[in-house]
C-alpha cells in the first residue's frame, strides 16, 4: 500500500495537468482515508474539466463530502452529477444511500426504483427497497454489471 501511495503522489506530482490522473490520485487517497489529499486531487480535476462534461470527479466530491460528515454538501453534489451523467445508476444508488443517511426516505426509494429501470435486479438496491419496507417486483430484464464488471460495493466508489 505505502508503494501505491508513493507512486500515486509522484503520478500527481508530475502529471497534475492530465486529466484523468488528479482523479486516480484522489481514489487511492480515499482509500487510504486521506481525505484532505483526495479532494486536492478532486479539485484539480475538475478544474481541468473546462466543458463541465465530466461527472466522475463530481461523483468522487460528493463521496469524499460524505466521508467528511458533509450528508447534505454531498447529496447536493451527487445532484449536480448526476444532472451532467443522468443514467449513473450505480451512483443513483449511493447517493440513494446518502439521501437514507440525511432521513429522506421517499426521496431514497424513488432514487432506488430509478437505479432499478437501468440495473434491473440489482441486488444493492432490491435490498435497500426491502429493508425500507416496499416490496419489489422480479423483474425478467438481467442487470447487465452481474458478471462482476462493476464493484458491487457501495463504499468507496
Amino acid at each position: 500500500m505505502g508503494d501505491a501511495v508513493e507512486h500515486a503522489g509522484l503520478a500527481f506530482e508530475f502529471g497534475m495537468d492530465s486529466p484523468g490522473i488528479p482523479r486516480r490520485y484522489a481514489q487511492v487517497m480515499m482509500i487510504v482515508g486521506d481525505l484532505e489529499a483526495a479532494r486536492a486531487g478532486v479539485d484539480r480535476e475538475i478544474e481541468l474539466d473546462l466543458q463541465g462534461s465530466n461527472a466522475e470527479p463530481i461523483f468522487l466530491l460528493a463521496q469524499i463530502q460524505r466521508s467528511e460528515g458533509d450528508i447534505d454538501g454531498a447529496i447536493e453534489t451527487m445532484e449536480e452529477a448526476l444532472a451532467i451523467d443522468y443514467m449513473a445508476a450505480d451512483m443513483r444508488i449511493i447517493y440513494a444511500e446518502m439521501l437514507e443517511e440525511g432521513d429522506r426516505v421517499d426521496d431514497a426509494i424513488a432514487e432506488y426504483e430509478q437505479a432499478l429501470q437501468f440495473l434491473p435486479g440489482d441486488q444493492r438496491a432490491m435490498g435497500a427497497l426491502e429493508r425500507l419496507g416496499v416490496a419489489v417486483e422480479e423483474t425478467e430484464t438481467v442487470n447487465p454489471h452481474a458478471d462482476g464488471g462493476v464493484p458491487m460495493e457501495s463504499e468507496g466508489q
